[in-house]
């Protein structure tokens, strides 16, 4: 697994971070981070914590961090924001992922030359294509919230394929239980027609090689026995699972796991303040017609919508809430 703390960063900062690598480097999946880049992730945000250049460019050494986490703030690095750039610099020759929705054109090509790598916000298959094309990996996104895998199956061909990874980004436990994370998505393009090779280095090799992983993502001599078995194509389904060689998991169940030992339970402060006494979430209606944030369905993109709020007693959001 590799992964974006942000959110846990957005709340503790670094010591959210360091919960996280170091929970997690001691059981049986194998977990890298790639640093958070926009804590917060715009300027309008309220949040625990802020995290500039100076505060995360140490973390680089940690052998558990690959790189730079996606850049959110698409126009700071477009318009040469400086805190932005030091970021940027900080974790040059690393794998720097990004997150540039719709952006294109010489806005797209300014986003590139800063030295970002990848992107898995396309929605659509020309947006997908103009990124391709200026270099970048692709991170197919079927997460949740937005589900762009089936849209942009059209995009992988065999000039395209070994440029385009598989990616969740934001999957639910509810779903990861019931349909599966990365190994749905296989099943998903293989159903699709995808060819089997194809759909399998798109959510092995390919990431790999795009995060840096040299040592593992193929079955090969000298390469990490990271590897799952499973018996049909047809309905594609892990059997068993192997970490380092060592057999960690089992028709769908963990093995116990011989690992390091934890020495020492890491420990976070308390993040909740609220005086859960006293809440008012609701304002005087008195305006006619509000501002909203229109949600699309399967899409993360949303809608800017005025409409009139919804009154109880008054008062939007209901008397008391």
């Amino acid at each position: 697994m590799i992964t974006d703390p942000h959110e846990i960063a957005n709340v503790l900062g670094l010591d959210g971070i360091r919960y996280m690598l170091e929970t997690a480097k001691y059981g049986p999946l194998t977990v890298y981070v790639n640093v958070p880049s926009c804590v917060p992730a715009t300027a309008m945000e309220t949040t625990g914590a802020r995290l500039e250049a100076e505060d995360i460019a140490d973390l680089r050494h940690n052998p558990w961090v690959l790189g730079l986490a996606e850049v959110m703030n698409y126009p700071g690095v477009i318009s040469g924001d400086e805190g932005v750039l030091a970021k940027l610099a900080a974790f040059h020759g690393r794998p720097v992922d990004g997150h540039a929705p719709g952006v294109s054109g010489r806005q797209l090509n300014a986003y590139a030359s800063a030295g970002i790598g990848s992107d898995h916000e396309c929605t659509t298959v020309a947006e997908a294509l103009e990124k391709l094309r200026r270099g970048l990996f692709i991170l197919i996104r079927e997460a949740t919230n937005a589900h762009n895998l089936q849209t942009l199956l059209p995009l992988i061909t065999p000039a395209t394929s070994r440029r385009i990874c598989l990616c969740t980004d934001d999957r639910q436990p509810a779903d990861l239980l019931d349909l599966g994370g990365i190994d749905y998505m296989i099943r998903r393009a293989l159903q699709a027609g995808i060819p089997p090779v194809t759909a399998f280095q798109m959510a092995t090799l390919n990431p790999c090689e795009w995060f840096g992983l040299h040592d593992r993502g193929a079955v090969a001599p000298g390469r990490v026995a990271d590897l799952i078995v499973f018996e049909s194509l047809a309905d594609f389904r892990v059997k068993r699972v192997y970490r380092a060689g060592q057999v960690v998991a089992e028709d769908g169940r963990m093995l116990p796991w011989s690992g390091s030992a934890m020495q020492r339970q890491p420990r976070v402060r308390s993040s909740m303040n609220a005086d859960w006494g006293h809440p008012r979430l609701c304002h005087s209606g008195r305006r006619p017609r509000r501002a909203l944030i229109g949600a699309i369905e399967d899409q993360l993109i949303t809608e800017h919508l005025i409409e009139p709020p919804t009154l109880r007693d008054g008062l939007a959001g209901g008397s008391g809430a």
